[in-house]
C-alpha cells in the first residue's frame, strides 16, 4: 500500500497505486462489489478490506504509516483496510478522530474531481490536508521509504513528468511498474527481502465512465471493469 500517484486529466484523473506487502498474504479478491457503499475494489482475504476503493466518482486510498516510521504496538482495533469503505459511506468523506484511534498509524487519501485530501493518524493525533487537484502528486509510504529515498523517488516522478505532458492511463501504468533505477530497495515497484510490490492497481475517472484495473505481480493475473 506503498506508492500512489495522481494525475490530473482533461475531464477527469488517474490514480494508480503500487502495494508493497508481504508475499505470504492472502490473494486479494478481483473484481470485489460491496453494497453499502457501492465500491469497487480488489478485497484482502487477510483483514476484509482494500488498498483502493472507488465508486463512480471517488477514490480512496491507504498507505501504511503516517510521516515517519513507526514502531508496532499490537493488538490494533481492527486493519487499516477498512477505512476506505467506512470513507465512502459517508457523504463528506469525513474521517473522525474516533475513527482513527487505536489503529495503526496510516495516511488516507481521497480522490474525486473537487478535492484531493489526506488524512494523516500518527497514533496521537488526525491531520487533514488539502491538495490541489489541478497538480500532479506521488505519496509514499514512510515506513518503507526514509526522506532521501522519497526525495529520489519524487524527482523520478516529475522527471517522468516533463517527458509526458499529456499521459496516457497506460503510461503512468508503466512508470509504476519500471520506474527507477534498477535497485529493488528503491524503485518504483520495489523488491526486498519480506516485502515487494505484490499488486498495481488504477482508476480512471471520467465523468461519463469510471475504469479501474488490477495486475496481480505475484501471479501474473489482470483483470478490469468499468462502471
Amino acid at each position: 500500500m506503498c506508492t500512489l500517484t495522481y494525475l490530473p486529466t482533461n475531464n477527469g484523473f488517474i490514480v494508480t497505486q503500487n502495494r508493497d506487502e508481504s508475499p505470504l498474504r492472502g490473494k486479494p479478491i478481483f473484481p470485489y462489489k460491496s453494497e453499502s457503499p457501492l465500491a469497487h475494489y480488489p478485497k484482502d482475504p487477510d483483514g476484509d478490506g482494500t488498498w483502493m476503493a472507488a465508486t463512480k466518482d471517488t477514490v480512496v486510498c491507504v498507505l501504511n504509516g503516517a510521516f515517519e516510521p513507526h514502531e508496532r504496538h499490537l493488538p490494533y482495533k481492527h486493519s487499516r483496510g477498512l477505512l476506505p469503505l467506512l470513507i465512502l459511506i459517508r457523504p463528506d468523506h469525513e474521517l473522525k478522530l474516533s475513527d482513527a484511534e487505536e489503529l495503526e498509524p496510516f495516511s488516507v487519501f481521497i480522490f474525486n474531481s473537487k478535492y484531493v485530501r489526506r488524512y494523516t493518524w500518527d497514533a496521537q493525533d488526525l491531520y487533514l490536508e488539502e491538495f490541489s487537484p489541478s497538480d500532479r502528486h506521488i505519496f509514499q509510504s514512510a515506513p518503507l521509504y526514509s526522506p532521501a529515498m522519497q526525495s529520489l523517488r519524487s524527482d523520478w516522478f516529475f522527471n517522468w513528468s516533463i517527458i509526458h505532458p499529456t499521459p496516457h492511463p497506460k503510461d503512468i501504468l508503466e512508470f509504476h511498474l519500471l520506474g527507477g533505477e534498477g535497485n529493488g530497495e528503491t524503485d518504483i515497484c520495489m523488491y526486498r527481502p519480506g516485502v515487494q510490490t505484490t499488486a498495481i492497481t488504477q482508476v480512471v475517472y471520467t465523468p461519463l465512465s469510471t475504469t479501474y484495473s488490477y495486475r496481480n505481480l505475484l501471479s501474473d493475473e489482470e483483470g478490469e471493469i468499468s462502471f
